[in-house]
């Protein structure tokens, strides 16, 4: 392969927007999108290479749960969560059951903010 082909690909991944997903965050998006939960690709700078993204937020009335699956994040665990308005809720979840059990719960005591350009619009503000 010629060098400056391969040069040309890494500046375009450098400079693209990623839109692949690691399989765990894949699991999560895929049972997301199946309840029609409104959620936004959100993953952490854990390393500024990182080819795959990792992370989602979805929002609810008042705070977003962060959903985090990078390995040096969620450590041993399938995904670490996170309230915006309590810092030290940060929760590991051992399995993808956990977590969607965890997350059902959550949506019975919490009302899911429905739309995420709402809250796009009101950052730009």
């Amino acid at each position: 392969m010629d060098l400056n082909k391969l040069k040309n690909i890494f500046v375009k991944l450098q400079n693209s927007t990623i839109s692949e997903e690691t399989y765990s965050l894949s699991l999560i998006t895929t049972w997301l999108k199946d309840k029609n939960i409104p959620f936004k690709y959100a993953s952490s700078n854990v390393d500024r290479y990182s080819l795959y993204e990792h992370g989602v937020r979805i929002q609810f009335e008042g705070f977003s749960l962060s959903i985090q699956t990078h390995p040096m994040i969620a450590g041993w665990a399938f995904v670490e969560t996170l309230r915006t308005d309590d810092m030290s809720s940060d929760t590991r979840h051992e399995t993808p059951e956990d977590f969607f059990n965890f997350l059902e719960n959550l949506m019975k005591e919490e009302k899911l903010k429905e739309n995420i350009e709402e809250e796009k619009e009101q950052e730009e503000s």
